[in-house]
């Protein structure tokens, strides 16, 4: 449950961050379709099906690596999931666009977009799981 609720909140953040981001007042005035909350809903949709295709199953496989490849508990396997979270979806995204594409640059900042994704998917989910310990 924690994962589903955690990649929700990463692409509802990434969605409003990108759109705040982007957005130019100067093009919204002169064109209708250029609006602040088309900008979120469509980034939601697609931050959404982003996070829940492929984030969420690659953080499935980091936390199965880090559980079997790091045989402590504590801060040495929230570390080593910490990088498996921006290591693991950024390097499939990069070598994937980059097989596809020519585009460097293109392959990169997608990548960068995985791996920050990746990272506050853990971010969230590592939260909401102290939040509900302790609330318990």
């Amino acid at each position: 449950m924690n994962k589903w609720i955690s990649s929700l909140l990463t692409a509802l953040t990434l969605a409003f961050t990108t759109a705040l981001w982007g957005h130019d007042e100067v093009i919204a005035e002169l064109d209708y379709f250029y609006s602040f909350e088309r900008q979120l809903t469509v980034g939601s949709l697609l931050m959404l099906a982003v996070t829940i295709l492929i984030i969420l199953p690659l953080s499935l496989f980091a936390d199965a690596c880090a559980a079997r490849l790091i045989p402590f508990s504590g801060v040495e396997r929230q570390l080593g999931t910490l990088i498996g979270y921006f290591v693991i979806p950024s390097a499939i995204a990069f070598f994937a666009l980059l097989i596809f594409t020519s585009s460097m640059q293109l392959a990169a900042s997608i990548a960068l977009l995985f791996g920050i994704s990746g990272l506050l998917l853990w971010i969230y989910q590592t939260l909401l799981s102290w939040l509900f310990t302790r609330s318990r």
